[in-house]
């Protein structure tokens, strides 16, 4: 794949940053963001078509990272964390999963899997299940396809708490992605508007599961900001891959931060993943916020071909849609949200098969929106 790269590029991240600083002084507040917490909650279905690891690693941010201290949570160890985050420590091995019960759709996933490469998982919207125990049930269904998937890193793009000042139910989910640190399963996360409109709103640092400190050792981690965007990177087959968690609506550090990632990593695959980008009409649009900082974000996108596709939320439902070489993935089963989408990529072949499992219903759902493949050109 060749790289676009053009002085375009900043010129446009310039241009979204002047944009984005000026919105905030008239907002009165930089680090405001705009947008409705308040969401539809029925889904809708849309219609839309380690191997070697290199010596030179990925490029992170020189900018700060979040170190934010969190105390007194109990993280998924059963451990109470003190200082810097510290626990749970990252796991020093994985659980033993159990094995599930597969249908011969599942065993299609596998057989791709063995022979071709891994997997990626994505999440997103779980705010409904911050106030049960079912999201533990939920990852650690999830957990049980560590080993057979080779899951490389697991999303989730947002939305982590339906309060972002109830500590009980950070806590849920603090100790429900613990399940998965502990299973060996790598992950990333961004802030959605669920957990705040400002920085100084975000308490989920306060919990060790959404402190980057608690995995900035770890070889996958690349960078955090504020600990509402973080970046990780993995490699496969030689193939050095990047993912970018971007904060829902992020402000003109946000831009940035992550216009500073794409620069300094263009030997590397980019999976772009944030709150709010596509719609359910198939548009570029947030429910109750408007279209300019997903047009804005999709400009600067756009300078950077090796980004291969995007994940997102926060719009009720499924669509998928293409915007030149890159496949674009809107993902959100709320309220439920216990449903898991599985990117299962065929590295020798550069195919990537999509499929999507309702573990609450027990099915594999298989409308053409739910389960399909695509192409991408891997450097």
């Amino acid at each position: 794949m060749s790289t676009a790269k053009t002085p375009t590029a900043k010129l446009i991240a310039g241009i979204i940053i002047a944009i984005l600083a000026a919105s905030a002084i008239l907002a009165g507040a930089s680090t405001t963001l705009i947008g409705d917490p308040q969401e539809p909650e029925t889904p809708q279905g849309g219609t839309g078509d380690t191997g070697p690891t290199d010596e030179t690693g990925p490029t992170g941010p020189t900018g700060e990272t979040s170190t934010t201290s969190a105390t007194g949570p109990t993280g998924p160890t059963g451990e109470t964390s003190t200082t810097s985050a510290t626990g749970p420590q990252p796991p020093q091995g994985k659980q033993t999963p159990y094995v599930p019960d597969y249908d011969s759709g599942w065993i299609d996933i596998i057989d791709k899997i063995s022979e071709y490469g891994f997997t990626v998982t994505h999440i997103s919207d779980t705010q409904a299940l911050s106030q049960s125990n079912s999201w533990g049930d939920f990852t650690t269904w999830i957990a049980s396809f560590v080993d057979n998937f080779n899951i490389k890193m697991l999303v989730h793009t947002g939305d982590i708490v339906e309060n972002y000042y109830v500590n009980s139910e950070w806590e849920i989910a603090n100790s429900s992605m613990g399940v998965l640190a502990d299973s060996g399963i790598p992950y990333c996360w961004c802030a959605g508007n669920h957990e705040g409109f400002t920085v100084e709103e975000y308490i989920g640092n306060g919990y060790a599961c959404f402190n980057a400190s608690t995995f900035e050792t770890q070889d996958y981690w690349l960078d955090s900001l504020n600990d509402m965007s973080t970046a990780v990177n993995f490699t496969h087959g030689g193939h050095k891959f990047i993912i970018v968690d971007v904060y829902w609506h992020g402000d003109a550090s946000v831009i940035s931060w992550l216009t500073t990632i794409l620069e300094s990593n263009t030997d590397s695959n980019i999976i772009v993943a944030t709150h709010s980008y596509v719609s359910i009409t198939g548009g570029y649009n947030c429910v109750g916020g408007g279209d300019t900082w997903e047009l804005a974000f999709k400009d600067l996108l756009d300078n950077y071909s090796n980004v291969i596709f995007t994940l997102s939320g926060h719009d009720p439902g499924v669509y998928t849609r293409v915007d030149g070489n890159r496949e674009e993935m809107l993902f959100n089963y709320q309220p439920e949200a216990r449903v898991a989408r599985f990117l299962t990529f065929d590295v020798e072949n550069e195919k990537v098969y999509v499929y999507t499992y309702d573990q609450l219903n027990g099915e594999l759902l298989t409308e053409e929106c739910n389960k399909f493949s695509f192409d991408v050109d891997l450097l």
